[in-house]
């Protein structure tokens, strides 16, 4: 990595200010939003400003030393879908221009570039001699070929091609697990790499509540399993719904309650449940705020990620851990990369296998209510032992090591290291 310095002007603001280009709606109820808030909040509890550049949609927020900036509106762009898309790539460019108008009129010394944030944080780098780290909230290139956009190969070697080119030059890498750190490592074993875990938020509930929520939903007497979560293919809704089907067969006392999705998607799976014929053992709760979430999630017996494709391990299971419910899980690397047989119910994603992991979890039998009740404690335990925000802060502290005026004083192995660490240090340095 070539990292050369100018000097710049601080203006008199001795605060360094970080620039965090974030490709998404923020605020929104997805897991990617609720990573970045608990990034920016912490880069400010660091001591850091930050300009936090986004999409035109989501709900404001008001986040102590973080300012929010928005690309204009379209008018013929009202909202995005999860993943990639040919609108995204649009408000992409009104984003990279909103991002290069703030560099051009502030001083930063970090520009922080979130998934394709990532590639404009590469690019504006390039142009302004300012270092980048790219945060990878998933591998781009693999979800790409997960898509429609993967039927055309080209598209995928091109989006690779510049990913590996953007994580050489970075002056850090940050993963959301280990599995993409250790794919970061095979291509530039010299860039240092974080794996930062998603911070679950706050569980906030209320007994009333929860008890008002059962009558309503006519809960009681029923064995109740949760999702939450988008309604994107990879997420395994319908292997959830067929397994269900299966499950309702053995035992219809149980339910099925599925927090998330959008009017399209949920009118479509409605559709599904009648085919399967277990409409009446399925609600479609809809998206619910984070206050009200927490009474959704205790009020379960099984907490349920049907999740079929995918490396990175989502937001939900940190928050079921937190939660100390049954988990039923695939047994893919998503999950088994913080989940094993001792904390969850790990399943094949396969109806029939998935189907009975969910009875399973719901068994009453003295054994098998032993077996719920010491995975959910282990669980429990591991996320407050390891998945805490005082291990989320120190990882992002570790990966903004670099901007310490003295980095290039400690001990860093190799002389290609020394040079940089002294070249990145001297760049923050001036801008501090």
């Amino acid at each position: 990595m070539a990292i050369t310095t100018k000097t710049v002007s601080n203006n008199g603001n001795a605060q360094p200010r970080v620039i965090y280009i974030l490709p998404q709606p923020f605020f929104a109820l997805r897991g990617s939003s609720f990573r970045a808030k608990a990034t920016v909040e912490t880069l400010a509890k660091l001591g850091f400003g930050v300009d936090l550049v986004c999409l035109n949609m989501g709900n404001d927020l008001s986040i102590p030393g973080v300012t929010i900036h928005r690309v204009n509106k379209l008018k013929v762009i009202k909202q995005i879908p999860i993943g990639p898309s040919l609108r995204k790539i649009v408000l992409d460019i009104f984003l990279y221009r909103k991002a290069k108008k703030l560099i051009e009129s502030n001083v930063y010394c970090v520009i922080h570039g979130v998934e394709e944030g990532g590639l404009i944080a590469h690019y504006l780098s390039g142009q302004y001699n300012i270092p980048f780290i790219f945060d990878m909230h998933s591998c781009m290139s693999e979800q790409i070929a997960d898509t429609h956009f993967g039927r055309w190969p080209f598209v995928y070697k091109v989006l690779h091609h510049f990913e590996k080119k953007a994580i050489r030059k970075a002056a850090g890498v940050i993963t959301v697990g280990k599995d993409h750190a250790a794919w970061v490592t095979k291509i530039c074993a010299d860039v240092k790499v974080h794996a930062l875990h998603d911070l679950p938020p706050p569980i906030r509930y209320d007994e009333h509540r929860l008890a008002d929520l059962k009558d309503s939903l006519g809960l009681n007497g029923f064995k109740i399993g949760v999702y939450t979560g988008n309604f994107a293919s990879y997420q395994g809704i319908d292997l959830l719904l067929e397994s269900w089907k299966v499950l309702v067969r053995q035992n219809d006392k149980v339910k099925l309650i599925l927090v998330g999705g959008t009017p399209e998607q949920i009118e479509s799976y409605t559709k599904k449940t009648l085919h399967l014929g277990i409409a009446d053992h399925v609600i479609f709760a809809g998206n619910k705020s984070p206050e009200e979430l927490g009474d959704y999630l205790m009020c379960a017996d099984t907490l349920i990620s049907p999740r079929i494709t995918g490396a990175n391990t989502p937001l939900k299971i940190y928050t079921y851990m937190a939660c100390g419910k049954p988990i039923v899980a695939t047994n893919i690397r998503s999950h088994t990369q913080v989940l094993s047989d001792n904390e969850a119910y790990l399943s094949h994603p396969e109806v029939h296998a998935f189907a009975e992991a969910l009875a399973q979890s719901f068994s009453q039998t003295p054994g098998n209510l032993q077996i719920a009740s010491n995975r959910s404690r282990a669980a429990k335990r591991l996320a407050d032992e390891y998945f805490n925000r005082q291990r989320f802060e120190s990882i992002l502290k570790k990966a903004y090591e670099f901007t310490d005026p003295t980095y290039n004083q400690k001990e860093v192995s190799g002389e290609k290291n020394h040079s940089e660490a002294r070249a990145l240090a001297s760049h923050c340095a001036r801008h501090i």
